[in-house]
């Protein structure tokens, strides 16, 4: 169940936009589902705007993390089918980024990706094992080589099992796969 997105220099969104599905304090309409640690979070949520807005976006925000996650691309050459920003050229100079926080199991994770059309720039996944996020992998784009990361309390990997994941993890592709 996704808590929270936020999308930026995406399709149509230059700057950060943020969805989430936390209820505000107006609880007249509010059909929620506690979470285990305690979180409400909304059953559905109504996104409202004109023609040509962004609505659809939003979702297809969700649906490219779908795809990035369950896709390995054939080559390191293929792109990562991001669609940045295009109203403006300046844009296409900088990043996307997308954040999701969602709930797996009734277990909380936080997302992170940065990513451009050639490549991932830093991909991120934290687990509220508390209150506060632990890390559970950080990747990041070194020279044009993927550097992961990983915290030793949540995985425990050997330097050549991490030496194997970094080979066999394409710049263009996430490392949720494995």
């Amino acid at each position: 169940m996704i808590q929270e997105l936020k999308i930026k220099n995406f399709k149509s969104f230059r700057d950060e936009v943020e969805l989430s599905f936390e209820p505000s304090g107006d609880d007249r309409y509010n059909s929620v589902v506690t979470m285990p640690d305690g979180v409400q979070l909304l059953r559905f949520a109504v996104v409202l705007g004109a023609n040509a807005s962004g609505k659809s976006n939003l979702l297809d925000a969700v649906e490219f993390l779908r795809e990035f996650w369950n896709n390995i691309p054939a080559t390191n050459d293929d792109g990562t089918n991001v669609q940045p920003f295009l109203m403006r050229k300046s844009a296409l100079s900088y990043d996307t980024e997308i954040e999701i926080k969602l709930y797996v199991d009734g277990i909380r994770y936080w997302y992170q990706l940065t990513v451009n059309p050639e490549k991932v720039c830093r991909e991120a996944l934290f687990v509220y094992l508390t209150n506060r996020p632990t890390k559970v992998f950080c990747r990041e784009d070194v020279q044009g080589v993927s550097k992961l990361t990983f915290n030793s309390t949540v995985a425990k990997l050997s330097p050549a099992e991490v030496d194997i994941m970094t080979m066999n993890c394409l710049r263009n592709m996430s490392f949720l796969p494995y």
